[in-house]
C-alpha cells in the first residue's frame, strides 16, 4: 500500500460539540499500523504530494520513538501532530480463557455475570450475527445505522456508521473484496450493538465504527459483543489480531492485550490555502482545552459533559 489522494475531513470541536468541518484534498498513507513506521514522520512526502497536485499529506497512526511537536517545519512544509497515543490491539493467541487472563479475576467474573445477565434478558439465546458478503450488507447497513443513529458519538461527532447511499456502496465494495467484517448483537429482533471493520493482511481486523443502543447501556450490550467476536476468533482461527485503529478509548484499553505509541501526523505546504485547515484546527483544540480545564477546576467537568450527552 502507499499514497492515495483522498478528501479528508478538518474538524473544528468546541469540547465535545462538533463546529464545522473543513474538506480538503490530500494524500493519505494507507497501509497498516505495522507499515506506517516511526521514520514516515520524519519526512515530507513533497514529490509524492505534488505528483498528486495536492497541499496537504496525512498519516494516520504512525507509529513513533518518541512524542512529536504539536507543530514543527520539516523541510518546505508545516508539520502538525494534533494527537498522540496509544494505539491498542488485540492479539487472538490461544483459547478464549487464555484471553480472559489478561484481567483479574474479580474482572472474569464480572464479565462471565454480564454474559449470563444478557442471555437472561433474551430468554437464554444471545441472537447475534456476522456480516461479510455483498448480499448481506443492505441487511447489516440498516441494523448498524438503527443503533448508530441513537449514539450521543454520532450526534456530537459525526461519528458512527455513516448515513447515505456513499457508506453503503463503500461496504459492497469491501465485501466484494472479501474484506469487510461486521457484527450485530439482538435483543429479539433489535439490533443493540455493532461493529464493522475491514480485514487487512488477511487476518487483522481494523475496526472502523462500533456502538451500542444507549437504552440498552445497563446491559452492556457493546461488552458483550466483542466478547463474542474474540471468542469466535479463538475457536475459528480465522482472525488472529483486532485493530482498534485511530485514538484512545477506555474500551480500547480495557480489551486489548498490546499497544503501541502513534500519532496523527498532517504534512502541509507553506501556503496559506494549505496550511489554514491544520491552523485552524490547531486554534479550535487549544480554546477547547482551555475550556475543559477551567471546567475541571470548577469541579463542572463532569455534570457539562453528562448534560451535554443527555441533550444531544
Amino acid at each position: 500500500m502507499s499514497w492515495q489522494k483522498r478528501v479528508i475531513n478538518f474538524t473544528l470541536r468546541l469540547g465535545e460539540a462538533s463546529l464545522l468541518t473543513l474538506r480538503k484534498d490530500a494524500i493519505v498513507y494507507s497501509a497498516s499500523v505495522s507499515e506506517k513506521r516511526p521514520e514516515l514522520a520524519r519526512r515530507a512526502p513533497r514529490e509524492e504530494m505534488r505528483d498528486a497536485g495536492v497541499g496537504i499529506a496525512l498519516i494516520a497512526s504512525c507509529m513513533v520513538d518518541e512524542d512529536l511537536p504539536l507543530l514543527s517545519l520539516v523541510a518546505d512544509c508545516v508539520r502538525y501532530v494534533p494527537w498522540q497515543y496509544e494505539h491498542y490491539f488485540v492479539d487472538v493467541e490461544g483459547t478464549f480463557d487464555d484471553y480472559l487472563r489478561k484481567f483479574t479475576r474479580k474482572t472474569r467474573h464480572e464479565l462471565r455475570r454480564e454474559i449470563r445477565r444478557f442471555a437472561d434478558l433474551s430468554n437464554g439465546a444471545i441472537l447475534w450475527r456476522e456480516y461479510r458478503h455483498p448480499e448481506e450488507v443492505d441487511e447489516f447497513y440498516e441494523h448498524g445505522r438503527q443503533v448508530s443513529r441513537k449514539t450521543y458519538q454520532e450526534r456530537l461527532f459525526d461519528g458512527g456508521l455513516p448515513e447515505g447511499e456513499e457508506s453503503r456502496r463503500n461496504l459492497k465494495r469491501l465485501a466484494a473484496e472479501g474484506s469487510l467484517l461486521a457484527y450485530v448483537l439482538f435483543h429479539g429482533d433489535k439490533p443493540v450493538a455493532y461493529l464493522n471493520g475491514y480485514v487487512a493482511r488477511e487476518t487483522v481486523l481494523v475496526a472502523e465504527n462500533m456502538g451500542y443502543d444507549p437504552e440498552y447501556s445497563e446491559w452492556s450490550p457493546g461488552t458483550i459483543l466483542q466478547l463474542l467476536m474474540i471468542e469466535k476468533w479463538c475457536k475459528e482461527r480465522t482472525i488472529r489480531a483486532m485493530d482498534y485503529g485511530t485514538g484512545e478509548g477506555s474500551h480500547k484499553k480495557f480489551f486489548s492485550n498490546r499497544s503501541c505509541r502513534c500519532a496523527h501526523v498532517y504534512f502541509c505546504e507553506r501556503r496559506l490555502r494549505h496550511m489554514s485547515p491544520a491552523l485552524a484546527h490547531m486554534a479550535m483544540a487549544q480554546i477547547s482545552r482551555g475550556l475543559v480545564r477551567g471546567l475541571a477546576l470548577l469541579r463542572l467537568k463532569d455534570r457539562v459533559k453528562k448534560l451535554i450527552r443527555k441533550r444531544a
